[in-house]
């Protein structure tokens, strides 16, 4: 190859580097590949639902039907209070409550359930008086003439009697109804009463007493005979130790078969103060205390609604 050629060889070369740098000097910078944004954490796992607690009290009506929730009051003859869980405060009479308490507490006997079917058979072991009083409702105020006077009412009576005889002997008992002054009721009708104070028996009173229905005053007066007794002590010992007295001087200021004979009138003076005495203070000794009721109306007012309840069995 000759000189010129080999020149002109070089030149293309060189011309061919030239317009490559070029090229790669003025080309657009090499675009960046985007990194994709990290992707957001997810939301954290949803925490278990817990279920409502369960309230810790219940009451169970008569009916069957049951009310749960935190009893705030509770007064066994009169009423339970209760706040449900809805936040309801609600108030029940003791009256339609067979159970009030802790459910944990709660007898077998009560159930929670509907209510037993009408068909379902009496309960047996149930203890039923041998006789019951249909009528109706006498609300009373007793009142007495002293203090600390208790009111009872005849509920029944026995008698034994021998064969042969026509007399017989006779034990009533009582029942207590409250001390006055109380309240209490009764069935209306005729009643026997009976009065007594600390340390002594019953008094029955001196007649029955018929009360009506509705709201009335039993007047109570109770007579002590300790006084009587008292002074019944005292003229047994008297009449006993005076007329010993005068038989034993008569005796020994006599002088057998002297002037001074046994004085026979003042013997038989002490005799008869002795008999006197000892029977008389006997008798009285055995007094018996004696009780009288009457019955008067009363307001509505003076006699409450609420009080004791009296239900007895012959």
């Amino acid at each position: 190859m000759t000189l010129g050629g080999r020149i002109g060889q070089s030149g293309a070369i060189a011309g061919i580097l030239a317009f490559a740098y070029c090229s790669s000097a003025f080309a657009d910078p090499p675009v960046q590949k985007a990194t994709p944004a990290p992707a957001a954490p997810s939301a954290a796992p949803a925490a278990p639902s817990v279920a409502p607690a369960v309230p810790p009290d219940i009451v169970v009506m008569k009916d069957g039907s049951m009310v749960r929730g935190v009893i705030l009051e509770k007064k066994v003859r009169d009423f339970v209070q209760l706040q449900t869980a809805s936040g309801e405060v609600r108030k029940i009479t003791m009256a339609d409550v067979t159970y009030a308490g802790t459910a944990a507490s709660m007898p077998t006997t009560a159930s929670t359930d509907a209510p037993p079917s009408p068909t379902a058979a009496p309960d047996a072991d149930r203890t039923r008086p041998f006789v019951t009083i249909h009528a109706e409702q006498a609300r009373l105020r007793l009142t007495a003439n002293q203090p600390q006077v208790t009111f009872s009412v005849k509920t029944g009576e026995a008698q034994a009697r021998l064969y042969g005889y026509r007399s017989a002997l006779s034990a009533a008992s009582f029942t207590s109804i409250c001390t006055a002054p109380c309240e209490a009721t009764l069935p209306a009708g005729t009643h026997e009463f009976a009065l007594s104070v600390p340390g002594h028996g019953p008094a029955l009173t001196d007649a029955a007493v018929t009360i009506p229905a509705g709201g009335h005053e039993l007047r109570g007066v109770y007579r002590s005979a300790a006084g009587t007794r008292t002074a019944g002590v005292v003229i047994a010992i008297v009449g006993i130790l005076g007329g010993a007295a005068l038989m034993a001087h008569a005796i020994t200021s006599s002088e057998p078969g002297g002037s001074n004979e046994m004085n026979m009138g003042e013997f038989a003076g002490g005799g008869v103060l002795m008999a006197l005495g000892g029977l008389t203070g006997s008798l009285m000794m055995f007094a018996r205390d004696t009780a009288s009721v009457t019955v008067t109306p009363a307001s509505p007012a003076a006699v409450a609604p609420k009080g004791v309840v009296l239900s007895g069995r012959f």
